[in-house]
């Protein structure tokens, strides 16, 4: 043991602590000590009355170094308890024992047992309020330090100092603690935790405990963030609260320091503060996505995604400052969405929640409506719903209003009393007669009627009776519920001031149930004392009164956490839907609140990048807002104010910001290229048009475009740079603000090289329809798209099949239906100017122009004759390139303009050669012939001069042998090719009548030349068909008793005749009857004369001397019965029988020569 004066020695020793460094103060202590057992000294001195303040406090300091020594046997609880109970009557010393005691029971700490270590730690809490506030951070370091170790092993360290905060006792130091180990929480300590931190939150508001509200928001965001399973319940409690409490504040808050209190920062709002926390949970990968499937697709969850990106709208319009931090969260949360992998399972969730909602509404409006709906919507097979269907309703149902459900059971009938016992069943399994009470009234609002209060727990009590008849009788549990209830009352209750005491309750309750545990009895009377009865909260609230009871119940319905990328794209699209109308907002927001041009810089830096995000996504719903809220910026409605510059360069910097997106990004703006092309048809009143220069304009550019020095004088922007009251520097500053109007041009033309046939074909049907759609008074829109639909189609001519087809067709359908449209009247020339100025065309554009020209009415022909010649000029030239087609379109154009014969005149007379060259072309085939038939007919319908009728000929020449070519093929369309050579023959038997000589010789030429080989070629009733249209045309045009004409019609006759007799009375006799019958007609009609008289006589000559006509036949007969009277019959008798002689002598004459030179040879 050690001597008092050794302990004195001690003393001086440990005094010397303040001027001596502490390592050699210890080594100088324990080197003193003798042995272990020298502790109870040590024990004497700090039980010692007498002992001075200094000595204790010194003693304390020794013992504290000992500690570690001692063996493990040592009685550690005997030393706490002496430590425990040391005290001082020296004054100047209270402060410093204070704090050697609390050092020495930190180390103490380690040796003791958890339920000791946890009345240690509450005495060393204790004694904090005994020592100096310098001292506190020496001691919280030790205690951190010591709890740190002990959080690893021991879990209950959590429990109690969540015991100790919720006192509010030492709040920075054990929330800093806190926030340092935050990775050693568990979900118990995190369910414990929560509360406590949520309701700092909301009571410590002020600038001075501020960093305590700091505190809790950086664990709940750690916790939130790196716990997400059993966090589920605490991020919607959070993100609702710091939302609402940003929304719920007015006017300046700042504080002057923030962040552990650093001077060197600038005073902040609170407003920023908190959003700063909401930013740092909103920014995380992939969170929008992961709270769109664990809350909006949870039965049980509030819709959280859809509530975060709404409210951001509401504080970015509460407090504009935090606009450029709204739109950031708005970008990352696009950014950071993965693609999902899940099977779908989320969509079936959501769609059932929102089908619970609306029959949650409906129940809430009234019960029976809301009944018919919910069996509407789940059961529609069903007639009723039955009582359990009704009771798991009122059960699972998240957002009934538990009023209406306590009424629903107040009538007594049959349904209502059967629906209670399917809705009491769940809350009378667990023999626990308080747990199962307590979820029942917290389920529902009891009637306001008294009688039917006592029937439900009459009920209640009978149901849970017969669930458990080994334990309860109905009068015991009648009874239980009843005592429940009054003592909820007795404790909680404002007015209640005499309060029983758990040993009253508990003897009272077992006088009246004497068979029931007393356990029972105590269980519930604290349950009840620490937890007011009350129903939860099923949405997340401000009122934190019962809130762990709320968190208990929520987490109790709601579903397990979902992995953040088990969903699929179609939740991604509705999500990114929902973020993409206020992140324009925002933007919108930004761009109107600039007041400077760097501000409005800024905003529309913010605008290009959204865009480039959305060409990032590929997102089309993205560029229609867009584009949809920059022309709504860009909308003017009067000249400006020139006093507001900013305000009113606006509108042109949106114009031109449209245009540049549209350029950069046009691939994402399909949905919106209607509205785009709207927008860029109204440039015309920010003076922003595109310049229209052509080397060759075009009549509708010389119609609708005026001069350049019109333009500037009508334009006000124009006339505003060059205004009077600006000066010349301003005017320049203004001009630099804004790119030219070429830029428009450029955007408007040069982007269509970008766009696929699909995008230009949409592009440029948006014009259309702003021009199909155009109503008297509000034409402005329509002529400026009239002019970009040309500027754009004639800088892709290249690709002008895409479109042409349906702008005609929209043309003709106007044109038809006779539309009030004020441009009908210069629709067409869109298509007719666009021709003209283009040296070159393709075979469908001119099918569709030549259709279109077919319907011009007479006046529109009129007005534009010279238009309408050229284009069928360049027509005719393409068709001569590209000839394959064309046919259909001369049938077309000819057949179909009856009105138009005046072009068509104009198109044959000059391009007689291009049907000259269709015919000759080697894709001219058979199938063409009809087609052609048709087309020569009605070119003979516009002859006018010999001159076009001599070459009309030369063209049916051609097409006459191509005729009879196709025939010697004998291919599917023989029928149409006879049919038509005999169509195109009557053009030749009037040719042949033609005054002309040259033309009259070319005709017949053409039929002694072509005719044998068709007749040959086809059989004898096309010969005779052939003879019989002849004498029809003969009969005809001899009627006319002209001498002329019927002496052209029988060299004719005779000619074709002559030419073919052999083939044509081989193959059908009956011609020859027909000749007769024609020859007959004119003996009637009186017009053979000696020049006809001598072409019949040569004609009949050469048949009897080739003996085709031989005397005692049918045709002898038929033939100078026909013309007697006018030939000799005699005279052909002996004319053959001399022609007999002559060839027998010429015969015997042959035969002679050859019998002579045959002898010659043989000598």
């Amino acid at each position: 043991m050690i001597s008092p004066a050794g302990c004195s020695v001690l003393e001086v020793g440990f005094n010397e602590l303040y001027c001596i460094q502490q390592k050699e103060c210890i080594i100088q202590g324990i080197t003193s000590l003798p042995d272990v057992s020298s502790l109870s000294t040590f024990s004497f001195i700090l039980s010692d009355t007498t002992s001075s303040g200094r000595l204790i406090t010194s003693t304390l300091n020794l013992m504290r170094r000992c500690i570690p020594l001692l063996p493990t046997s040592f009685d550690f609880i005997q030393l706490y308890k002496q430590i425990i109970s040391t005290t001082t009557n020296d004054v100047d010393f209270i402060q410093i024992l204070s704090y050697e005691k609390i050092m020495t029971l930190i180390v103490l700490g380690d040796y003791l047992d958890t339920d000791i270590l946890i009345e240690l730690y509450s005495k060393v809490l204790d004694g904090y309020s005994e020592v100096l506030r310098l001292m506190h951070a020496s001691l919280n370091e030790h205690l951190f330090n010591h709890l740190h170790t002990k959080l690893i092993t021991n879990k209950k360290i959590w429990k109690f100092i969540c015991q100790v905060l919720s006192t509010h006792k030492m709040k920075v130091t054990l929330l800093r603690f806190i926030l340092e180990n935050t990775q050693h929480l568990d979900e118990d300590s995190i369910n414990d935790l929560m509360p406590i931190l949520f309701e700092m939150i909301i009571n410590y508001k002020t600038e001075k405990e501020y960093i305590i509200s700091e505190y809790s928001h950086y664990i709940i965001c750690y916790i939130i963030k790196n716990y997400q399973k059993e966090s589920k319940v605490y991020l919607e409690q959070y993100v609702y609260m710091v939302i609402t409490m940003i929304l719920s504040i007015n006017g300046e808050t700042q504080f002057k320091y923030y962040s552990g209190y650093d001077k060197s920062i600038e005073p902040m709002d609170i407003r920023s503060i908190l959003y700063h926390h909401l930013d740092s949970l909103l920014n995380q990968p992939n969170f929008i996505m992961s709270v769109y499937i664990n809350y909006d697709c949870d039965p049980h969850a509030s819709n959280l995604s859809q509530f975060i990106v709404e409210n951001l709208v509401k504080i970015q319009l509460a407090y504009p400052v935090v606009v450029p931090q709204i739109r950031k969260v708005l970008v990352n949360m696009l950014k950071y969405i993965n693609p999902g992998t899940g099977s779908g399972k989320e969509l079936d969730l959501k769609l059932k929640k929102e089908k619970d909602e609306k029959v949650a509404l409906s129940f809430n409006r009234n019960i029976q409506s809301g009944l018919e709906l919910y069996k509407k919507t789940y059961f529609p097979d069903q007639q009723e719903l039955t009582p359990k269907q009704i009771a798991e309703f009122f059960r699972y149902t998240k957002g009934l209003d538990k009023q209406f459900i306590g009424d629903f059971f107040e009538k007594r009938k049959e349904i209502q009393i059967a629906t209670l016992k399917e809705y009491l069943y769940e809350f009378i399994q667990d023999e626990n007669i308080l747990t199962g009470f307590v979820k029942f009234v917290q389920s529902l609002k009891l009637p306001k009627e008294t009688n039917s209060i006592n029937h439900i727990f009459e009920d209640y009590a009978k149901y849970f009776a017969e669930a458990h008849l080994e334990l309860y009788s109905s009068d015991d549990v009648l009874f239980m519920i009843s005592a429940m209830l009054l003592l909820n009352v007795e404790l909680h209750h404002p007015v209640m001031k005499n309060k029983r005491t758990k040993k009253e309750f508990v003897q009272a309750m077992k006088e009246m149930i004497p068979k029931v545990n007393e356990d029972i009895f105590n269980k519930i009377y604290d349950y009840i004392d620490q937890n007011e009865f009350h129903i939860p909260n099923e949405e997340p609230s401000i009122d934190i009164s019962r809130l762990k009871d709320d968190f208990i119940y929520r987490k109790s319905i709601m579903q397990e956490y979902i992995s953040d990328t088990e969903y699929t794209s179609k939740s991604v699209d509705e999500v990114v839907n929902k973020i993409i109308k206020p992140l324009v907002q925002n933007l919108q927001a930004q761009f109107e609140l600039a007041s400077t041009t760097n501000a409005l810089d800024q905003a529309c830096q913010g605008f290009i990048e959204f865009a480039s995000l959305a060409q990032t996504l590929n997102n089309t719903v993205m560029a229609d807002f867009l584009a949809n809220n920059l022309i709504k910026v860009s909308t003017i409605c009067q000249n400006p104010d020139l006093n507001t510059f900013c305000y009113d360069i606006k509108p042109i910097r949106a114009s031109l910001l449209l245009l540049e997106l549209f350029d950069k990004f046009y691939s994402i703006f399909n949905k919106s290229i209607p509205l785009i092309c709207e927008f860029m048809s109204s440039l015309k009143h920010l003076d922003l048009f595109p310049t229209i220069e052509e080397s060759k304009p075009s009549e509708l550019l010389k119609l609708f475009t005026p001069q350049q020095t019109q333009k500037q004088q009508s334009s006000w922007f124009s006339s505003w740079l060059g205004g009077e009251s600006q000066t010349e520097e301003s005017i320049q500053k203004t001009k630099n603000l804004f790119k030219t109007k070429s830029y428009s041009k450029h955007i408007i033309t040069e982007i269509t090289k970008k766009m696929n046939d699909n995008e230009l074909k949409q592009f440029i049907n948006g014009f259309y329809s702003i021009i199909s759609n155009s109503e008297e008074g509000n034409n402005h829109s329509s002529v400026s798209s009239l002019i970009l639909l040309h500027l754009i189609i004639s800088f892709n001519w290249n690709r002008n099949y895409l479109i042409w087809n349906d702008i005609v067709e929209n043309i003709i359908k106007q044109i038809d239906k006779k539309s009030d449209n004020p441009l009908v009247d210069y629709l067409p020339l869109l298509p007719l100017s666009l021709i003209e100025v283009h040296e070159t065309t393709n075979s469908s554009v001119v099918e569709e122009t030549i259709k279109l020209l077919c319907v011009l009415p007479e006046e529109f022909i009129k007005k534009n004759e010279n238009l309408i010649i050229k284009n069928i000029i360049k027509i005719t030239q393409t068709m001569i390139q590209e000839p394959k087609s064309m046919n259909d379109i001369l049938n077309m154009f000819i057949i179909h303009t009856s009105q138009t014969t005046v072009l068509i005149k104009q198109l044959c007379t000059e391009n007689i050669c291009l049907i000259k060259d269709i015919i000759n072309n080697p894709l001219f085939n058979s199938s063409h012939c009809n087609q052609m038939k048709i087309i020569l007919c009605n070119i003979y319908k516009t002859i006018a001069s010999s001159s076009f009728f001599k070459q009309y000929i030369e063209i049916l020449t051609l097409f006459y042998s191509k005729l009879v070519m196709f025939l010697k093929l004998n291919n599917e369309h023989k029928q149409t090719i006879i049919n038509n050579f005999q169509s195109i023959s009557l053009f030749f038997f009037v040719a042949c009548c033609h005054p002309m000589a040259e033309i009259r010789q070319n005709a017949l030429t053409t039929l002694q030349s072509v005719t044998p080989e068709f007749f040959s070629a086809t059989t004898g009733d096309v010969i005779l068909y052939f003879f019989k249209s002849m004498s029809q045309f003969i009969n005809s045009t001899c009627s006319k008793k002209r001498n002329e004409i019927s002496l052209r019609c029988i060299e004719m006759v005779t000619k074709i005749f002559l030419g073919s007799h052999i083939i044509i009375l081989e193959k059908n006799k009956e011609s020859w009857t027909i000749v007769m019958q024609i020859i007959q007609k004119m003996k009637e009609n009186n017009s053979i004369n000696e020049e006809i008289k001598e072409l019949i006589k040569n004609m009949i000559f050469v048949l009897v001397c080739e003996e085709k006509i031989i005397k005692g036949t049918e045709e002898w007969n038929i033939t100078f019965k026909t013309v007697e009277g006018i030939l000799n019959e005699n005279d052909f008798i002996s004319s053959n029988n001399e022609r007999k002689d002559e060839e027998i002598k010429e015969e015997i004459t042959s035969h002679n020569q050859t019998e002579t030179k045959e002898i010659k040879n043989t000598n």
